[in-house]
């Protein structure tokens, strides 16, 4: 009796997984399935090449010691977690879905959990690079006098508040929070981060134009590329961010309708 039910529950198994398989094929073949991973793999390898290359430097380079780049390697430890965690457990989403394994939702939560906190970890990251530069082109003497302490405080309030969203979904995952509070939050914090970054580099533009005949030309052109760097950081960073969302939501919506 004990061996018909087993058999029973193996077939019952059995048919689930190529069932799983068979909805799976009107969307992606299973060389499209390898091709994306070696894709996802591709990127895993740069991500975490390139930012514990950025980090070495860091470590390695007493010129790079200003207090500005200490938020710069809080992005690269963001990028190094999507890198270590996220992108190994998409892939191993996919390899789950192609050969209709068995998909445990507690492990399909870490890369979300892991993408919402290392997300807003650059994010806020980037924006307080924005304000710190603005601060030092507009109050130089107070930027210069600032005690090191308060840019450790901003530091650990980057990683308490990208803590305190991550909690915002795991709430709302738990039905404390009302359906879509994470969506909400999101939109409002992307709409406002957006908005001081904008503001802060049109301030540092107008000061840095106002101060040409203030600065040495070596002094202001200095200032003129890290701005430039630093603007470029954060278009890639909103575009590869919106790239994202698009992706997980396509992600999101194939997972719903395979498991209906």
């Amino acid at each position: 009796m004990d061996g018909i039910i087993e058999a029973e529950g193996t077939e019952t198994k059995s048919y689930q997984e190529l069932n799983l398989t068979a909805r799976m094929a009107p969307f992606f073949s299973k060389a499209e399935v390898i091709g994306w991973c070696v894709g996802y793999g591709i990127i895993d390898v740069l991500v975490i090449v390139t930012n514990l290359l950025t980090i070495l430097v860091f470590l390695r380079s007493n010129l790079l010691r200003n207090r500005t780049y200490y938020f710069l390697l809080c992005l690269a430890i963001a990028d190094i977690m999507v890198g270590t965690i996220s992108l190994p457990l998409y892939i191993h989403s996919w390899v789950i879905f192609i050969t209709g394994g068995e998909y445990d939702p507690v492990v399909s939560m870490v890369p979300t959990a892991t993408d919402i906190f290392s997300g807003f970890a650059s994010i806020i990251a980037l924006t307080t690079i924005a304000l710190e530069r603005l601060y030092s082109v507009v109050l130089p003497n107070w930027h210069l006098t600032t005690p090191g302490f308060v840019y450790c405080i901003l530091i650990a309030l980057i990683w308490m508040l990208s803590g305190v969203f991550l909690s915002i979904r795991l709430l709302e995952d738990a039905n404390i929070l009302p359906d879509k509070s994470m969506l909400y939050c999101v939109i409002a914090a992307f709409f406002f981060f957006l908005v001081v970054l904008c503001l802060a580099y049109i301030g540092i533009w107008c000061r840095v134009r106002h101060r040409m005949h203030e600065k040495t030309s070596r002094a202001l052109e200095k200032d003129k590329k890290l701005a430039m760097t630093l603007f470029l950081i954060t278009a890639i960073f909103l575009l590869s961010w919106k790239v994202l969302l698009v992706k997980k939501k396509l992600f999101r919506r194939l997972s719903d309708w395979i498991t209906k």
